[in-house]
C-alpha cells in the first residue's frame, strides 16, 4: 500500500453552506458542544480566528481517552466555501508525515453537501491504513451532530 492516501466523504445536511462554513471557519470552538463524545474543547493557539495561519488545538476522544491534535489553518477560500487544515501536533504526527483536511460547503437546495477530503502520508510502510469505514462514521457523526447544532434555535447555541 502506498504511504500517500486520499479518502473523501460527502454528507448531505440541512444546514445551509453558509452556516456550516462559518462555524468551522469562525467559530470551531462551538463544535464541542454538538459532539461532546468525540471533542472536548477547541482552543486558539495562535492567531485568530477565522484567519489563515492560526493554530487551533483540538481535545478529543480516542478509546476513551482525551487526545490533543494541533492545526494549522492552511487555507479559506471565501467563494468556494472551503476550509483546509493541516495537522502540525499531537498524536497524529506519531504516525503521519502530513496530514491535511479540506472541508467544502456546497448549497443543495435549502441545505448543502459537507465534502470532507483527507490526504495523508504515512511515515513507514509498517504504519496500519486507517480503517476508511470508520473514519468515514466518525466524521459523518460529527458533521450531523454540528448540523443538528446549527438548526437549534440561536438561544441555545449563541
Amino acid at each position: 500500500m502506498s504511504l500517500v492516501q486520499k479518502q473523501e466523504t460527502d454528507i448531505e445536511v440541512k444546514a445551509s453552506a453558509n452556516k456550516m462554513f462559518d462555524i468551522w471557519k469562525d467559530k470551531p470552538y462551538q463544535i464541542p458542544d454538538a459532539v461532546p463524545d468525540k471533542l472536548q474543547s477547541c482552543e486558539l493557539q495562535e492567531g485568530e480566528w477565522g484567519k489563515v495561519g492560526s493554530v487551533l488545538s483540538w481535545t478529543h476522544i480516542k478509546d476513551g481517552k482525551a487526545r490533543v491534535a494541533i492545526e494549522r489553518v492552511e487555507a479559506i477560500d471565501e467563494e468556494n466555501k472551503s476550509i483546509t487544515l493541516r495537522k502540525i501536533g499531537g498524536e497524529f504526527m506519531e504516525h503521519f508525515k502530513s496530514f491535511n483536511v479540506t472541508m467544502q460547503f456546497i448549497p443543495k437546495g435549502e441545505g448543502s453537501v459537507v465534502k470532507w477530503i483527507s490526504d495523508y502520508e504515512k511515515l513507514h510502510d509498517g504504519i496500519p491504513d486507517p480503517n476508511p469505514q470508520i473514519a468515514a462514521e466518525s466524521i459523518v457523526h460529527i458533521i450531523k451532530n454540528v448540523d443538528a447544532l446549527l438548526l437549534k434555535p440561536k438561544t441555545q447555541h449563541a
